[in-house]
Protein backbone atom coordinates (compact mmCIF):
# COMPACT_ATOMS: atom_id res chain seq x y z
CA UNK A 1 0.00 0.00 0.00
CA UNK A 2 1.86 3.09 1.23
CA UNK A 3 5.36 3.55 -0.03
CA UNK A 4 8.06 4.52 2.39
CA UNK A 5 10.60 5.22 -0.35
CA UNK A 6 10.00 8.37 -2.33
CA UNK A 7 9.50 8.11 -6.07
CA UNK A 8 11.67 10.41 -8.17
CA UNK A 9 10.62 13.92 -7.22
CA UNK A 10 7.77 12.65 -5.07
CA UNK A 11 7.10 13.51 -1.46
CA UNK A 12 8.27 10.85 0.95
CA UNK A 13 5.52 9.27 3.04
CA UNK A 14 6.78 8.08 6.42
CA UNK A 15 4.63 5.47 8.13
CA UNK A 16 4.58 4.96 11.90
CA UNK A 17 6.11 1.83 13.37
CA UNK A 18 3.02 0.68 15.21
CA UNK A 19 3.77 -1.23 18.42
CA UNK A 20 2.46 -4.72 19.18
CA UNK A 21 -0.83 -5.78 17.64
CA UNK A 22 -1.56 -2.24 16.40
CA UNK A 23 0.48 -3.09 13.31
CA UNK A 24 -1.59 -6.22 12.60
CA UNK A 25 -5.08 -4.96 13.33
CA UNK A 26 -6.20 -1.33 12.95
CA UNK A 27 -8.95 -2.01 15.52
CA UNK A 28 -6.21 -2.37 18.12
CA UNK A 29 -4.85 1.03 17.12
CA UNK A 30 -8.34 2.50 17.47
CA UNK A 31 -8.56 0.99 20.97
CA UNK A 32 -5.34 2.80 21.89
CA UNK A 33 -6.76 6.03 20.43
CA UNK A 34 -9.93 5.58 22.50
CA UNK A 35 -7.80 5.11 25.63
CA UNK A 36 -5.86 8.31 24.79
CA UNK A 37 -9.13 10.20 24.20
CA UNK A 38 -10.70 8.97 27.45
CA UNK A 39 -7.55 9.71 29.46
CA UNK A 40 -7.43 13.25 28.06
CA UNK A 41 -11.14 13.72 28.76
CA UNK A 42 -10.68 12.59 32.38
CA UNK A 43 -7.68 14.84 32.97
CA UNK A 44 -8.92 17.98 31.21
CA UNK A 45 -12.69 17.60 31.42
CA UNK A 46 -12.91 18.64 27.76
CA UNK A 47 -13.53 16.49 24.71
CA UNK A 48 -11.13 16.95 21.81
CA UNK A 49 -13.75 16.98 19.03
CA UNK A 50 -11.15 16.78 16.27
CA UNK A 51 -9.53 13.68 17.75
CA UNK A 52 -12.96 12.21 18.49
CA UNK A 53 -13.85 12.74 14.83
CA UNK A 54 -10.66 10.97 13.73
CA UNK A 55 -11.56 7.96 15.90
CA UNK A 56 -15.12 7.86 14.59
CA UNK A 57 -13.85 8.19 11.02
CA UNK A 58 -11.42 5.28 11.43
CA UNK A 59 -14.18 3.16 12.98
CA UNK A 60 -16.52 4.01 10.10
CA UNK A 61 -13.91 3.07 7.50
CA UNK A 62 -13.22 -0.26 9.20
CA UNK A 63 -16.83 -1.26 9.68
CA UNK A 64 -18.43 0.23 6.54
CA UNK A 65 -15.80 0.52 3.81
CA UNK A 66 -14.08 -2.88 4.15
CA UNK A 67 -10.54 -1.55 3.74
CA UNK A 68 -7.86 -3.90 2.45
CA UNK A 69 -5.33 -1.98 4.51
CA UNK A 70 -5.57 0.96 6.89
CA UNK A 71 -2.80 3.02 8.51
CA UNK A 72 -3.88 5.57 11.13
CA UNK A 73 -2.04 8.49 12.71
CA UNK A 74 -2.38 8.88 16.46
CA UNK A 75 -0.82 10.88 19.29
CA UNK A 76 1.47 9.24 21.82
CA UNK A 77 0.17 7.43 24.87
CA UNK A 78 1.31 8.66 28.28
CA UNK A 79 3.63 5.63 28.53
CA UNK A 80 5.20 6.45 25.16
CA UNK A 81 5.71 10.05 26.28
CA UNK A 82 7.42 8.85 29.48
CA UNK A 83 9.70 6.66 27.33
CA UNK A 84 10.78 9.82 25.52
CA UNK A 85 9.42 8.87 22.11
CA UNK A 86 9.33 11.54 19.43
CA UNK A 87 5.91 13.24 19.44
CA UNK A 88 5.31 12.40 15.79
CA UNK A 89 6.54 8.80 15.93
CA UNK A 90 3.01 7.38 15.70
CA UNK A 91 1.89 9.69 12.89
CA UNK A 92 1.83 9.33 9.12
CA UNK A 93 4.13 12.08 7.90
CA UNK A 94 4.77 13.62 4.50
CA UNK A 95 8.18 15.19 4.09
CA UNK A 96 8.03 18.79 2.90
CA UNK A 97 11.81 19.11 2.78
CA UNK A 98 14.22 20.95 5.10
CA UNK A 99 13.14 18.77 8.04
CA UNK A 100 9.51 19.95 7.81
CA UNK A 101 6.58 17.55 7.71
CA UNK A 102 2.81 17.50 7.56
CA UNK A 103 0.58 14.84 9.06
CA UNK A 104 -1.96 12.70 7.25
CA UNK A 105 -4.92 11.39 9.24
CA UNK A 106 -5.00 8.02 7.50
CA UNK A 107 -4.04 6.06 4.42
CA UNK A 108 -6.42 3.29 3.40
CA UNK A 109 -6.96 0.91 0.54
CA UNK A 110 -10.52 0.32 -0.66
CA UNK A 111 -11.35 -1.82 -3.68
CA UNK A 112 -7.74 -1.75 -4.84
CA UNK A 113 -7.33 2.04 -4.62
CA UNK A 114 -5.12 3.58 -1.95
CA UNK A 115 -6.44 6.87 -0.57
CA UNK A 116 -5.00 9.80 1.36
CA UNK A 117 -7.70 10.25 4.04
CA UNK A 118 -8.53 13.54 5.76
CA UNK A 119 -11.16 13.80 8.46
CA UNK A 120 -13.01 17.06 8.95
CA UNK A 121 -15.25 18.12 11.81
CA UNK A 122 -15.45 21.78 10.84
CA UNK A 123 -17.64 23.59 8.35
CA UNK A 124 -14.80 24.98 6.29
CA UNK A 125 -12.90 23.23 3.55
CA UNK A 126 -9.18 23.91 3.43
CA UNK A 127 -8.34 24.34 -0.26
CA UNK A 128 -4.59 24.46 0.43
CA UNK A 129 -4.76 21.10 2.22
CA UNK A 130 -6.90 19.57 -0.55
CA UNK A 131 -4.41 20.71 -3.17
CA UNK A 132 -1.50 19.27 -1.15
CA UNK A 133 -3.38 15.97 -0.85
CA UNK A 134 -4.13 15.93 -4.59
CA UNK A 135 -0.46 16.53 -5.41
CA UNK A 136 0.60 13.75 -3.04
CA UNK A 137 -2.02 11.37 -4.46
CA UNK A 138 -0.88 12.15 -7.99
CA UNK A 139 2.77 11.50 -7.09
CA UNK A 140 1.96 8.22 -5.37
CA UNK A 141 -0.75 6.98 -7.77
CA UNK A 142 -3.43 7.20 -5.08
CA UNK A 143 -6.86 8.79 -4.62
CA UNK A 144 -8.15 11.36 -2.12
CA UNK A 145 -10.88 10.72 0.47
CA UNK A 146 -12.48 13.13 2.91
CA UNK A 147 -14.55 11.95 5.87
CA UNK A 148 -17.08 14.62 6.84
CA UNK A 149 -19.79 14.95 9.42
CA UNK A 150 -23.29 14.24 8.17
CA UNK A 151 -25.41 17.07 6.82
CA UNK A 152 -22.39 18.96 5.50
CA UNK A 153 -23.57 18.97 1.88
CA UNK A 154 -22.25 22.49 1.26
CA UNK A 155 -18.82 21.44 2.54
CA UNK A 156 -18.88 18.30 0.37
CA UNK A 157 -19.88 20.35 -2.67
CA UNK A 158 -17.16 22.93 -1.98
CA UNK A 159 -14.56 20.13 -1.82
CA UNK A 160 -15.84 18.60 -5.07
CA UNK A 161 -15.80 21.97 -6.83
CA UNK A 162 -12.26 22.73 -5.65
CA UNK A 163 -11.11 19.21 -6.58
CA UNK A 164 -12.35 19.74 -10.14
CA UNK A 165 -10.35 22.98 -10.47
CA UNK A 166 -7.01 21.42 -9.54
CA UNK A 167 -5.29 20.42 -12.80
CA UNK A 168 -3.37 17.56 -11.15
CA UNK A 169 -6.68 15.96 -10.09
CA UNK A 170 -7.76 15.29 -13.67
CA UNK A 171 -6.18 11.84 -13.83
CA UNK A 172 -6.97 10.75 -10.28
CA UNK A 173 -9.84 8.55 -9.17
CA UNK A 174 -12.90 10.67 -8.28
CA UNK A 175 -12.79 12.44 -4.93
CA UNK A 176 -14.32 10.05 -2.40
CA UNK A 177 -16.43 11.69 0.29
CA UNK A 178 -17.73 9.63 3.21
CA UNK A 179 -20.20 11.08 5.71
CA UNK A 180 -20.42 9.94 9.33
CA UNK A 181 -22.84 10.72 12.12
CA UNK A 182 -22.62 14.16 13.68
CA UNK A 183 -23.82 12.85 17.04
CA UNK A 184 -21.41 12.81 19.97
CA UNK A 185 -21.78 9.52 21.78
CA UNK A 186 -19.74 7.18 23.89
CA UNK A 187 -17.11 5.35 21.90
CA UNK A 188 -15.77 1.97 22.80
CA UNK A 189 -14.62 -1.21 21.15
CA UNK A 190 -15.82 -4.49 22.54
CA UNK A 191 -13.88 -6.92 20.38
Amino acid sequence: MAQQDAQAGASEVILPKAPGREDEDPRERINVMIDIFNSSLRSSGKADRGFYNEIRSAMHIIYNCNPGDLTISRPLTEAEKRQGQNGSSQMILVSLGNNHYRELDMICEIEGITYVVETKNTKTSDQHQLRANVLLARQQGWGVMYVLRENKTSQAQALRNTFRTIPEAQHLPPLKIVCISDKIEDIFYDG
